[in-house]
C-alpha cells in the first residue's frame, strides 16, 4: 500500500510510503523526487505530522537512510 501526503513547504511538496517495501519517495520542489530505503513506517508519520517537515527531514531522515535521486 502506498500512502501519501501533500505539504504547503517551501522544502518539500509531497512524502509518499510503500508499506510493504518501507521506502519513502520525497519530492523537493527544488530538486526532484529522491527514494530512502529501510525506512520505518514511525518516520513517514513523523514527516506527516511535523509542523515543519524540511526541518524533520534533516534532523532524521537525511544521511540516516541510503537514497538514490529518481
Amino acid at each position: 500500500m502506498i500512502l501519501s501526503k501533500k505539504f504547503v513547504s517551501s522544502d518539500i511538496s509531497e512524502a509518499r510510503y510503500d508499506t510493504i517495501a518501507h521506502t519513502m519517495t520525497i519530492k523537493f520542489p527544488d530538486t526532484g523526487d529522491y527514494q530512502y530505503d529501510a525506512v520505518p513506517n514511525d518516520i513517514f508519520n513523523g514527516i506527516c505530522n511535523a509542523e515543519h517537515p524540511g526541518v524533520f527531514f534533516l534532523g532524521n531522515i537525511k544521511a540516516k537512510f541510503a537514497w538514490v535521486k529518481l
